[in-house]
């Protein structure tokens, strides 16, 4: 539910600043771009590094538990 809250507060304010005429449509565009692929760089970082340490997350209770 947050990430959709916060995905919509992006677009709403992208697409404000192309109608107010602050920015180019290219540029907010760009920008949703570069903010896309940092955000998967870090969400891939962020899973890769608990598995790189044998840890890996359960689902059911919110928990890290040790590979054997």
């Amino acid at each position: 539910m947050l990430a959709a809250v916060l995905t919509a507060g992006t677009v709403l304010i992208g697409l404000s600043m192309v109608y107010l005429g602050a920015h180019w449509l290219s540029d907010v565009l760009a920008g949703w771009a570069l903010g896309g692929a940092i955000g998967f760089v870090a969400f891939r970082l962020a899973a890769w590094r608990p598995a790189r340490r044998g840890i890996r997350p359960s689902a059911a209770t919110g928990t890290d538990r040790r590979d054997p």
